[in-house]
Formats: structure tokens, sequence, C-alpha cells
């Protein structure tokens, strides 16, 4: 019998059915085809059941399921959506590498460190200044831990009387005062913070 719960048998899992878009069948382990059956809906989802024809005669038909109608396999009506991500996802090893330390790291910072594993407030400009005034945290911790107290107070400073001069120079048509700006790590993961629209 399949596993606990009805479970299929390792090799005869869902993901190991191939999806042939030109027939629109899915295609079992053992080759044999799961065609369109009409339509279901799931969890809120509208779904496409493809069932096979001669799965109750099938030698291998305990690994791989106990309805006594044979194999379903259910697809959700975008499925396509997800199938190209997963193939982006497999071509592209690199990419998701850098995605986990880029956005891992803040992400799983705010929510277990900060605590902000949920929104407080409801409706969406309340929202966007909650999450904004978390970031805003995340970014000086961060910043604070990679340039030292004293580094990120002198930038600040820099960048105040870099912005004041040029307040100056414009009134005065005098030109910019040049000063050396910090430098960073391009790949250092700091967050950027929708705008607080206050009322």
């Amino acid at each position: 019998m399949p596993g606990e719960g009805g479970t299929p048998h390792a090799g005869y899992r869902r993901d190991n059915f191939l999806y042939d878009a030109e027939e629109d069948v899915y295609i079992c382990p053992r080759g044999s085809k799961l065609r369109y059956r009409g339509e279901a809906v799931r969890n809120g989802k509208k779904m496409r059941r493809y069932r096979s024809e001669d799965s109750r005669l099938c030698d291998v038909r305990e690994k791989c399921t106990k309805d006594k109608w044979g194999r379903a396999i259910y697809r959700w009506e975008h499925e396509d959506i997800l199938e190209a991500m997963r193939q982006r996802v497999k071509a592209e090893k690199e990419k998701v590498k850098t995605r986990q330390y880029l956005c891992e790291h803040p992400f799983g910072t705010i929510k277990r460190s900060f605590n902000q594993g949920y929104m407080l407030l409801r409706g969406i400009d309340k929202v966007r200044a909650e999450i904004s005034l978390s970031v805003l945290a995340y970014n000086i911790k961060r910043a604070l831990n990679i340039l030292g107290t004293l580094t990120l107070i002198q930038g600040i400073r820099l960048a105040s009387s870099a912005h004041q001069g040029e307040g100056a120079s414009s009134q005065r048509n005098r030109p910019r005062a040049n000063h050396q700006p910090l430098t960073m790590d391009t790949k250092t993961p700091f967050l950027h913070a929708y705008p607080i629209r206050l009322q």
C-alpha cells in the first residue's frame, strides 16, 4: 500500500510524473498517460484533473495510489507559471545562491531577531510605514556591524554637511564641496523601504 495517508512511494510521487504540454497529458514513471478528465476546485483553486485509463491494471498500483478509480493528478490552471519558475531556478543556480545570501539574511533578521513575523497594523499605508521602520532599524544595525559606530557617525556628518553645502551653494551659486564618499561592498544586503506618507 502507499505510505501513511495514501502518500505514494518514492518514485511515484507527483514530481515523478512528466507533463507533455503538446498532448496535454501527464506521463507516469512507467510510461502510461494520464489524460484530461475534467475540472475541479481544490483549496479554492481551479484545477484540471488528469487520470490514467489503465492504472487499475498496473502491476505497481500499490506503490502509486489506493484510489479505486486509479491515479489522478491535479494541475492548477496557472501551473505553467510555476513550471517556468522551477526551470529558471534549475538553470540559474548561481542567482539562487546570490538571492539566498542577499535576501534571506535581512528577512530572517527582521522576522526572528526583530520579532516582525507579522504586521501589527492594517491598511496599505500603515503597513508601509511599519515595514519602513523595520527596514530602517535593520539598515542601521547592519551599518553598525559593518562600519562600526564611529565610521557611521562620520558618514552621517559628511552626508549632512554635503547636503547643507549643496543648499548653500545653490543659493550663492557656489560649487558644491567635494567630500570623499564612504565606500561599501555592493553585495552587502541593505533593504529599500517604502516612503512613509504622513497624514
